[in-house]
């Protein structure tokens, strides 16, 4: 096996031939001995307005999902070492 990790040589992002759709290609050099195919596809849209749809009483609520994702990484009150507290 190789004894440098894998690097990312060159991204590239295209215009397929469909409106709307682009292809993400990425030149991955690796000297292991393993072979690595990754395909992805992006749908890029308008961005939906709903001023009209949100609650007034939810507008400050965070999913719970975001909360129990933010329970399992132990994410606390969101205060990373690196940055200094917000004041209010």
């Amino acid at each position: 096996m190789g004894t440098t990790p894998p690097s990312i040589v060159a991204m590239r992002v295209l215009p397929m031939e469909m409106n709307d759709v682009c292809t993400f290609e990425a030149d991955i050099e690796y000297s292991g001995g393993a072979v690595v195919e990754i395909e992805t596809r992006l749908e890029v849209g308008e961005p939906q307005n709903n001023k009209g749809t949100e609650c007034s009483s939810n507008a400050g609520a965070a999913p719970s999902d975001l909360e129990d994702l933010s329970n399992q990484l132990n994410l606390g009150d969101g205060v990373n070492d690196s940055q200094e507290p917000k004041r209010v």
